[in-house]
């Protein structure tokens, strides 16, 4: 069973990744939001796998936003 997580970031982000414990990398395309400033909030959407049913901070070693070129912008863990 794999649990929808749904995320925003702020800036130049355009992809998120997040490592799982396990090893595990789920990625995702960053989508703008409509704000005052345009550009400056996004929202992202995965599915992270688990075995239990729920999935909490202690399944998930790593989270980096990076910008359009691949760049890191942004690191969790």
């Amino acid at each position: 069973m794999d649990m929808l997580a749904i995320g925003f970031v702020q800036g130049s982000a355009s992809t998120v990744d997040v490592t799982m414990t396990s090893g595990r990398t789920i990625k995702s395309h960053v989508v703008p939001l409509p704000a005052p400033n345009p550009g400056l909030v996004g929202a992202y959407s995965l599915w992270l796998p688990t075995d239990s049913g729920r999935v909490g901070w202690n399944d998930i070693r790593h989270v980096v936003a990076k910008n359009a070129s691949g760049a890191p912008i942004a690191e969790l863990g």
